[in-house]
């Protein structure tokens, strides 16, 4: 987790804490490196943006379900 510097494997309450923050203050950017599944997640939250890199298998899976639960769809980027 990249969020006031690198943190190593977080724990939920400090991803929560972030997440928190970052909503709080309506701006800033948490970035987290998912290396079992070889992805990069980016949240910025000042133009409500998530961007998920490389996801695959489950987490794509995972991804979807919770994108679709909210309205929202995943899109593959244009090359």
């Amino acid at each position: 987790m990249s969020w006031g510097g690198y943190k190593d494997n977080p724990s939920p309450a400090e991803l929560s804490g972030a997440v928190r923050e970052l909503m709080t203050n309506h701006s800033g950017t948490l970035s987290l490196l998912l290396p079992e599944d070889d992805a990069l997640v980016v949240f910025e939250c000042d133009c409500l943006s998530l961007y998920v890199y490389n996801a695959g298998g489950k987490l794509r899976k995972l991804l979807k379900r919770i994108a679709r639960s909210e309205g929202f769809a995943l899109r593959k980027a244009k090359k």
